[in-house]
């Protein structure tokens, strides 16, 4: 097997959350320049953005729905996965909450739950939900890879009271670790 064989990310099959975003966009156009197939997943509809990254081909780019503080909804998305692809080779945990700034002492308890459900409790399920279809993806010459992306803000000093977010991408480096 060579480099560009070891390497190549060509028909594999991609899910990366919050894929409508900065980060989240480069790494599926990434993935669909090497000939991957891609779904974005998030909230908002991203139909537009799958299509224009589809453009940039030779891989392809498609949008799925989910809520990562929904365990419904995550549900939701590995029976879609399975029902498309029948397999997972990659998936990528970007998705995000972020901007709830406050003095520890004011946070809301609403908000420290919205973001823990969505930046860690989301991520965990996700993966634990998608185990089956990333299996099926892993062969004898193969492997399939969990990405979780998490924030320098887990591991410094929080700036300008975002001290929640950086507690949330903190657990989410642990959980990685584990």
């Amino acid at each position: 097997m060579n480099f560009e064989e070891l390497f190549s990310v060509s028909e594999k099959v991609v899910c990366v959350t919050g894929g409508g975003g900065g980060i989240g966009r480069g790494i599926a156009r990434t993935f669909v320049s090497g000939g991957a197939k891609v779904y974005i997943a998030s909230r908002s509809d991203l139909s537009d953005v799958a299509a224009e990254i589809s453009e940039e081909g030779p891989g392809e780019c498609l949008a799925l729905s989910v809520d990562m503080s929904s365990e419904e909804s995550i549900k939701k998305l590995v029976s879609d996965l399975q029902e498309l692809e029948g397999k997972l080779d990659v998936l990528v945990n970007n998705a995000a909450l972020g901007g709830f700034i406050h003095a520890f002492e004011k946070f809301p308890t609403n908000e420290w739950d919205q973001m823990m459900n969505a930046n860690v409790r989301g991520p965990f399920l996700l993966v634990k939900e998608a185990l089956g279809l990333l299996a099926t993806a892993a062969t004898s010459d193969a492997h399939a890879s969990v990405v979780n992306i998490v924030s320098v803000d887990g591991i410094r000093v929080a700036m300008d009271n975002d001290w929640a977010y950086g507690a949330g991408k903190a657990a989410l480096i642990q959980l990685t670790r584990q």
